[in-house]
């Protein structure tokens, strides 16, 4: 299972061509191992909505409900308690985009 970063994951859902083909090409290779997407990245996405920083034409709540619906998707935990925060069992994939000078982190569960 990989973890997708909340930039990650919205770039996914709406317009996949936003995103380097090696990093579209790593998230499909995982869709039958599970795309975990952090409770974190929820939170994270309805307060880009509210800061303006980002807008969907349905409710939040809605879109939210919809990207959690797509192949491979699977809502993570990360509390103190649940096994996918336990660090021993995460390590980090870096994937550069070298078109726009930035990275794109992507935690993979082992």
């Amino acid at each position: 299972m990989i973890i997708l970063d909340t930039h990650i994951w919205v770039k996914w859902v709406l317009d996949e061509s936003q995103l380097p083909s090696v990093l579209c090409d790593k998230i499909r290779e995982h869709e039958t191992d599970g795309l975990g997407v952090s409770v974190i990245s929820c939170w994270e996405v309805a307060k880009l909505i509210e800061v303006k920083r980002l807008s969907f034409e349905i409710d939040v709540h809605d879109w939210i409900n919809q990207a959690l619906s797509y192949p491979g998707i699977q809502l993570i935990d990360f509390s103190p308690t649940s096994k996918s925060a336990d660090a021993k069992n995460v390590r980090l994939i870096l994937m550069l985009n070298f078109t726009e000078n930035y990275a794109q982190i992507v935690y993979v569960i082992q």
